[in-house]
């Protein structure tokens, strides 16, 4: 059985007009999205700003309330437990903030916001309290000196080994991280990326893993969901994304990513038209008005998420279990 299984797991948030304050229409942030993670299992979900990444890992915790689909974990349906049902669950699921310098409270000291969910869970005995704080920053790589210091004494990459540190102290198991480096400078994101293979390798943690980067996605996790307009348009391995992303936007999103070397030379794939609007869904597939190789099926039709190959799905229907070659060419 999987840890974590997402089933058409949906989020739309009202918006209100007029006098009254009424709902006038909706956003539709996750359309119908369903995954599954294995125990151990890395998987990382890409995809353009505004594309319901943060609100599809923020459902899963529930720190928002989803509006429709199920939320498996370890068998219990998140999404349908209360508060008081899910307060026991909370343990193995934490959340870490893309912003180290918002998501640590400045009135707390470090020994303060590390103790807090320690005791609130009762993870070991109140008097052993204090050396498991200290025992955990010297696992985040910091030391037991920082613990009677306040958020706003440590550098970003510090205060993020923090809330990594925070994330760890109640023993989860599944770690959302919503882009936990994109806010450091880029001689720390490493250092920051190794520490976190190195804790889930010691307490066989699993991760979820929001990003932008796709090189950092191929490097650091097994699968990579790609979403677009709140639907994940594919999910494959992460062994080779170049060279097996069938989807059109997969295969733009690899093209506009950096190079390695001024001398490499690549195509760029420059994509016409606009977002749509999340508020108005186009009928068919949602990437038909910016997709190069669109055609009159796409936009009536709305390609399913299927499988063409051993652990990958692509949601088009230029791509086909059988088809050999690149759609793009």
């Amino acid at each position: 059985m999987a840890l974590l299984e997402v089933d058409n797991l949906q989020k739309a948030f009202p918006v209100h007009g007029g006098i009254f304050k009424r709902v006038v229409a909706r956003v539709n942030a996750v359309n119908g999205v369903s995954f599954k993670i294995q125990k151990g299992e890395t998987v990382g979900v890409v995809g353009e700003s505004g594309c319901g990444k943060t609100t599809l890992g923020k459902n899963i915790i529930r720190l928002q309330q989803p509006t429709a689909g199920r939320i498996l974990f370890k068998g219990h349906d998140l999404a349908k437990l209360s508060r008081r049902e899910l307060r026991p669950l909370r343990k193995n699921l934490q959340f870490i903030f893309q912003d180290p310098y918002s998501s640590l409270n400045p009135r707390q000291t470090i020994r303060a916001i590390l103790k807090e969910p320690v005791l609130f869970h009762k993870i070991v005995p109140r008097a052993e309290t204090d050396a498991y704080v200290e025992d955990l920053v010297l696992k985040v790589g910091l030391r037991p000196e920082i613990l009677g210091k306040f958020p706003h004494e440590f550098s970003g990459g510090q205060r993020q080994r923090i809330s990594i540190g925070r994330a760890l102290a109640v023993r989860p198991e599944l770690i959302i991280a919503d882009e936990p480096v994109s806010a450091l400078d880029v001689s720390i994101q490493a250092q920051v990326l190794n520490l976190m293979l190195d804790l889930q390798e010691e307490f066989d943690l699993t991760y979820l893993m929001i990003a932008h980067d796709l090189k950092l996605v191929e490097h650091f996790c097994d699968r990579a969901l790609v979403m677009y307009l709140g639907f994940v348009v594919e999910d494959l391995p992460c062994d080779d994304l170049v060279g097996s992303a069938r989807h059109p936007y997969s295969q733009a999103l690899l093209a506009s990513t950096p190079i390695d070397h001024p001398n490499q030379r690549k195509q760029r794939a420059v994509l016409a038209g606009e977002l749509p609007s999340p508020m108005n869904l186009p009928k068919g597939c949602a990437f038909a008005g910016r997709c190069p190789k669109v055609e009159d099926r796409c936009h009536r039709e709305r390609p399913p998420l299927q499988s063409i190959g051993p652990e990958h799905a692509v949601a088009c229907h230029l791509v086909q279990p059988s088809a050999p070659t690149n759609v793009t060419e």
